[in-house]
């Protein structure tokens, strides 16, 4: 199983160290490993590295199938279901890494930072048009929606798919406008939503 992480997927995430607006046009994908993934609303622990640590809310896509070099036409036969993600971020570090030019994995792809919600069949209205949200101790600290995104789920998909075979079960994070603005701490409980319901509740420890 592979994670695919989408970036700069959202005009308003796109900003520089300088909070400038980025001249990144369209979103770019790294690749997560499975350890990655905490499940089953299972806690997740800061890490002695991860400070300040950060999270955002993401719409995640479970792939239904194998394929490769997809057509966007297409791609809806390769998704069978969708979630909310919890996606934790050593922000300190990550920024350290970026200045000097360095790989990023050390600060977003350690065990257990992609806390991934329970799966649901596809909503209704689309996954272009979904609602997903974070509440930290019961109150809300993100909320939007997926039709901001500069590429839509199946463009995605086509994108992802040039690059890396797919396969039944990988799992594709479509991003977040808010990467890096939420800081979290030891003892709050999260809860993440998907159309107004709640599929991630989970403590941090």
């Amino acid at each position: 199983m592979k994670i695919f992480s989408i970036i700069n997927n959202y005009p308003k995430g796109n900003k520089t160290a300088e909070n400038a607006l980025s001249v990144v046009r369209q979103p770019s994908f790294i690749t997560l490993p499975d350890t990655t993934l905490t499940t089953s609303n299972r806690p997740f622990f800061i890490p002695d590295f991860a400070e300040p640590c950060t999270v955002s809310v993401q719409m995640a896509v479970r792939i239904g199938r194998l394929g490769r070099c997809i057509a966007p036409r297409f791609a809806y036969r390769y998704r069978d279901a969708a979630t909310v993600s919890a996606v934790f971020v050593a922000q300190g570090l990550l920024q350290e890494l970026q200045s000097a030019g360095l790989p990023w994995d050390t600060a977003c792809a350690f065990d257990g930072c992609v806390a991934l919600g329970r799966f649901a069949p596809l909503p209704e209205t689309g996954l272009d048009n979904a609602a997903c949200s974070l509440d930290i101790d019961g109150k809300p600290v993100q909320s939007f929606d997926t039709s901001e995104a500069l590429a839509g789920v199946d463009d995605l998909i086509a994108q992802v798919s040039r690059c890396c075979t797919l396969r039944q079960g990988d799992i594709l994070l479509t991003g977040s406008p808010f990467a890096g603005q939420t800081t979290v701490s030891i003892g709050t409980r999260l809860t993440a939503r998907l159309n107004g319901e709640a599929l991630l509740d989970f403590n941090v420890k």
